[in-house]
């Protein structure tokens, strides 16, 4: 019930079904909990409790849960991949 499953519809589920949701349920608290510590340290980070050298704050990435930051950006092949896809649904041609 933590997880907002209605207990009579629980007692439907199969055990994959049960897993899925519980799985997706995780999922939506990390990233809540993520937004709240990413909106809390930019707060902190930007006003008067920021120590005097920015190396001294607490890093952002000890207060996240599940999937962190990822250090770098897209390859120039996972850009390409990615505009080509973008393309061919917005119903353009790719030359």
């Amino acid at each position: 019930m933590e997880r907002g499953f209605d207990p009579e519809h629980f007692w439907s589920l199969t055990p994959r079904e049960c897993f899925l949701r519980i799985e997706a349920a995780d999922r939506r608290l990390d990233s809540e909990h993520n937004q709240a510590a990413w909106l809390a340290w930019h707060t902190a980070f930007f006003t008067a409790y920021a120590p005097v050298k920015s190396t001294d704050f607490v890093k952002l990435d000890t207060l996240l849960r599940g999937q962190k930051l990822s250090k770098g950006g897209q390859t120039p092949d996972e850009q390409i991949a990615i505009a080509m896809a973008w393309t061919a649904r917005t119903g353009g041609t790719t030359s």
